[in-house]
């Protein structure tokens, strides 16, 4: 099964469960600089034990990244690890930052343009990704060279590498200042 852009589950004995559809939604704010809404999914089996997820969506104006945050009543049993999907298509540049806890990927769309996915986990946070997933650094990222296309594809994949970097400092300062 598959999760996409940015699609969440649990991980549990090796296996992902994951919800099915939301079923209420509750507005926070509603714009013009920032539209945050929640979406609450129905009980949902997780490897022997029932959560409920309630998933919050801010949108900010002016960013090139939405943010996910992903709640659950009660805490998933030990050993159950959140997981998230990554496109990985034909052209796609998926990389993964253990170190920095980013997983991306930067894909061609099928008529024109490209389309970026990232994963920041929260600061601290270790993540892995499935060994099909190459292990590489992302540029830009303190003390790390990474590898790039070639011609404007290797640039627009660079930009998405340093958008992603920024966001990722700025969330280490949010936390940490």
């Amino acid at each position: 099964r598959t999760r996409g852009c940015g699609g969440s589950g649990l991980w549990r004995d090796g296996k992902l469960y994951t919800s099915i559809n939301f079923r209420q939604t509750r507005s926070l704010a509603n714009g013009p600089i920032r539209v945050m809404f929640e979406l609450m999914y129905e009980p949902w089996d997780a490897g022997g034990t029932m959560v409920r997820e309630t998933r919050r969506v801010t949108l900010d104006a002016g960013h090139h990244l939405n943010r996910f945050e992903l709640s659950f009543t009660p805490a998933p049993a030990a050993g159950t690890s959140l997981a998230f999907g990554i496109k990985n298509n034909k052209g796609s540049t998926p990389r993964v930052d253990r170190d920095a806890g980013v997983l991306r990927a930067w894909e061609p769309l099928q008529q024109e343009g490209f389309l970026g996915c990232a994963v920041i986990a929260a600061v601290g946070t270790s993540i892995d990704a499935p060994t099909d997933v190459p292990s590489m650094p992302i540029p830009g990222l303190p003390g790390e060279e990474g590898e790039g296309g070639e011609g404007a594809d290797a640039e627009q994949d660079a930009l998405y590498d340093e958008a992603v970097r920024i966001v990722t400092e700025i969330r280490k300062a949010s936390i940490s200042g």
